[in-house]
């Protein structure tokens, strides 16, 4: 038999469904399951705890403790590039989410700098190379070479974004500025062309 005393809802505006819904990786829903997993384990410390949801809350302040990047590097660098990470963004005075971000690439890419090196040592160390260990080197130089490519532009980036903005004052009536562009002043206004 139903119960009389319920009443059907309906949503009839898009901000009612937008209130409704939860996304399940939105910060709110993430802390949420972490909190029953850690209540779990406190409870009975023989329960299976999803460890994941507690990575996913830890992740929520990455640049404040650095899980993903230490689970994105080799075992043999993990707590260098942790620190390394923390080291360039107190260097570079990383306020924002964008510098932080750059921090973290630099040092990882750093991390497989290190890493690649120590394989490419252990082969360099072995008194017979066959074909495959030929190619295996030749993939691993590669790949060091796009390692450092990829630490010297971060590092770069991460450098730019720390420099004041340059400012000029030209007393000229029209002034080369690079190929391809000129600065142009009338009177009062300054005009930025490609020619």
């Amino acid at each position: 038999m139903a119960d009389n005393n319920t009443k059907a809802v309906t949503v009839t505006t898009d901000e009612e469904v937008y209130n409704l819904l939860t996304m399940p990786f939105g910060a709110s829903e993430v802390m949420k399951k972490a909190k029953a997993e850690l209540n779990k384990r406190i409870a009975d410390k023989e329960a299976q705890v999803e460890d994941i949801a507690i990575t996913h809350a830890i992740a929520l302040r990455e640049f404040d403790n650095g899980i993903l990047l230490a689970e994105a590097s080799s075992e043999l660098v993990r707590v260098f590039v942790a620190q390394f990470a923390k080291d360039l963004m107190q260097q570079y005075k990383c306020d924002t989410a964008a510098k932080k971000s750059l921090a973290e690439i630099t040092a990882l890419n750093f991390g497989r700098i290190i890493s690649i090196q120590k394989y490419l040592l252990g082969f360099a160390r072995k008194d017979e190379y066959s074909d495959l260990t030929s190619k295996i080197v030749g993939v691993l130089s590669k790949e060091l070479d796009r390692a450092q490519r990829h630490y010297l532009t971060s590092l770069q980036a991460l450098e730019m974004g720390v420099q004041p903005p340059l400012r000029l004052n030209i007393h000229t009536q029209s002034t080369n500025i690079a190929n391809q562009q000129a600065i142009q002043q009338v009177g009062e206004q300054t005009n930025v062309a490609a020619t």
